[in-house]
């Protein structure tokens, strides 16, 4: 679908919920011989926020119509955390990868992933899951004792 045809029917359905609370508010009193109160601010409306949530959703699909995804990731000796990321088929893939103590390396070989994670920083690393199947990724920078296990599974669906 258009994202601007979607977009269009979010406004309108707000603008139609709006009308509808404004036929609910009573009417002004009729020369009552005192000002009328100055007008308040109007509360933020939760539909704007639902407006919000929508266009970001819509930010989330790429110009092809593939969805985008962006996962956070920790690095500690000697795990990932989560161990596992579950992703569709064609999804492009942005991992926000935070080391909380050492040097550590990131790689996913199926896809050309290959980052170095500094201590207390966070790397972007993002990468397009064309491909079905599961895959490791593994920490590709000794670590300590138990780096030869520090590794995680990447499921691609179709």
């Amino acid at each position: 679908m258009n994202k601007g045809w979607v977009i269009i029917a979010i406004l309108s359905i707000m603008l139609i919920a709006g009308c509808a609370k404004q036929q609910g508010a009573q009417p002004p009193v009729q020369n009552s011989g005192t000002p009328p109160p100055a007008a308040q601010p109007a509360p933020v409306d939760e539909g704007i926020q639902a407006i919000d949530d929508a266009v970001t959703a819509l930010d989330d699909l790429e110009d092809n119509g593939s969805a985008a995804v962006t996962i956070a990731l920790i690095a500690q000796q000697f795990k990932f955390e989560p161990s596992t990321i579950t992703v569709k088929k064609g999804t492009k893939v942005t991992l926000k990868i935070t080391s909380l103590d050492v040097p550590h390396g990131f790689s996913i070989a199926d896809f050309n992933v290959d980052a170095q994670l500094q201590p207390g920083a966070t790397q972007d690393v993002s990468f397009v899951a064309d491909k079905a199947g599961t895959f490791t990724f593994r920490c590709n920078l000794y670590c300590g004792e138990g780096h030869s296990g520090m590794q995680g599974t990447l499921v691609v669906e179709p």
